[in-house]
């Protein structure tokens, strides 16, 4: 069981995720910039979803950030 403080106020704002890989020898990325996920967090949360590339594209990381407006809260990369 997790209890949070009473007066606890829920984090408001998005999730901002780039995929680099490589296309036909070249280096290849994508961000969803224009699309950013909207989040509200009150203490831990789960984003889930697809994101299916183009044909002949190899994803090696893929970068998320946490974003209070245009401030950077967090930044995760994860190496496939």
């Amino acid at each position: 069981m997790v209890q949070t403080p009473k007066d606890e106020k829920a984090f408001e704002g998005e999730l901002d995720l780039e995929f680099i890989g490589v296309k036909a020898g070249r280096r290849w990325s994508q961000a969803d910039a224009g699309n950013p996920r909207r989040l509200s967090v009150t203490q831990y949360g789960r984003v889930s979803g697809q994101f299916l590339p183009p044909a002949g594209v190899k994803i090696d990381t893929v970068t998320a950030q946490l974003r209070d407006g245009r401030k950077v809260i967090a930044t995760e990369t994860a190496r496939l």
